[in-house]
């Protein structure tokens, strides 16, 4: 029945409906103008009647108009929390070097912060997520295995 996309519309009516019963009490105790069911619908005063339904549709145009406000903002909040949530879920995923890496000149092992010296592949895959696949260069192969060289001219 009321759920959060009416509430404000439903809260328009009832406020509408309070103020319609609280205007004709003031009627029927201070003014004494009747019983309260004549005065309720304003049988004898038809002016009184549309200005009593033009109040109960602005407060209920109020409660519409309320209600698409905060459907609006409640959408663009989710978003945002959608948003934030990919954000912090990205930011979780990186993983940077940054600075300066102490390396060996002869045989490129990196020195860590407790002065340890370790191959470059296991640093760099201990401080990112980067993988690594071993192969040979065209140089290499000619200079290890120049019976295997695919790149050799033909003489």
């Amino acid at each position: 029945m009321v759920n959060n996309n009416n509430k404000f519309i439903f809260l328009g009516i009832v406020i509408a409906c309070f103020i319609w019963l609280v205007e004709v009490g003031i009627h029927v105790v201070v003014f004494k103008t009747g019983n309260i069911i004549d005065e309720l619908f304003s049988l004898h005063d038809p002016n009184e009647l549309w200005m009593r339904c033009f109040i109960v549709f602005i407060v209920v145009l109020f409660g519409y108009i309320s209600q698409r406000i905060a459907n609006k903002l409640m959408a663009a909040y989710e978003k945002e929390r959608e948003t934030l949530g990919k954000l912090n879920k990205s930011l979780n995923e990186i993983k940077v070097l940054r600075g300066i890496i102490p390396i060996c000149a002869s045989c490129k092992k990196i020195r860590d912060d407790k002065e340890q010296w370790n191959q470059m592949e296991s640093y760099i895959q201990k401080h990112s997520e980067v993988k690594f696949s071993h192969g040979l260069c065209p140089e290499c192969i000619e200079k290890l295995y120049p019976e295997y060289n695919l790149h050799k001219t033909k003489e």
